[in-house]
Order: C-alpha cells, then sequence, then structure tokens
C-alpha cells in the first residue's frame, strides 16, 4: 500500500483556516464547519487550490466575517456605521466569488 505524505498547518493570515498540503495539492478548509457555498464545495475546493485571486478573496471573507460575527457578539466594540460597512464589504467579495464559481461552471459544463 502506498500513502501520501499529508501535512496540516494553521492559515497565517485567517484564523480558523487550516491549510492542508499532499505532495504539489493544497487547498483550505473553514474549521466552522459552515460552508459558503454549501451546493458547489467541489467548485470551492477546486477554485481555492487552484486560483490564486479565489483564495484571496475566501481568506478575505472569513476574517470579515469572523469580524462581523464578533462585532454582533459584543466580543470588539465597533460603531454601527463601520460594521455596516463591513457588511457591505463581505458581500462584495461573496459576489465576486459567486460570479468566478459561475465562470467556473460555464468553462467545465
Amino acid at each position: 500500500m502506498h500513502r501520501k505524505k499529508v501535512q496540516l498547518n494553521a492559515c497565517p493570515s485567517t484564523p480558523g483556516i487550516l491549510v492542508f498540503k499532499c505532495e504539489a495539492i493544497s487547498w483550505l478548509a473553514n474549521l466552522k464547519g459552515d460552508p459558503m457555498f454549501e451546493n458547489d464545495q467541489d467548485t470551492v475546493d477546486v477554485l481555492l487550490s487552484e486560483n490564486d485571486s479565489f483564495r484571496r478573496l475566501y481568506d478575505k471573507h472569513v476574517a470579515l466575517k469572523s469580524q462581523v460575527q464578533d462585532a454582533n457578539g459584543g466580543a470588539i466594540s465597533m460603531e454601527q456605521l463601520a460594521l455596516e460597512e463591513l457588511k457591505k464589504e463581505k458581500l462584495s467579495l461573496k459576489d465576486q466569488m459567486a460570479e468566478m464559481i459561475k465562470t467556473y461552471h460555464s468553462v467545465h459544463a
């Protein structure tokens, strides 16, 4: 039986994200059990492993999501206007990723 070496590291730029490395393949997995695009998780996994732009958008979205949750939960203090701006930016990132997923589906249909 042939075994492959798998390495698991914390993502330094985004808490709550692990980076899996299996030889030349790497992908990100959200530890919170809340996949952003549940119906397209396979596509998200491919884009995370192959598309640096998608991965940057995803990392930023996860970081903003954490900030919004912390502000809503009272863990950090934030003015309502600043919180609304974070939410708008987070939504914009999600829209950009959704468009990339749509493009991926049209190319790989």
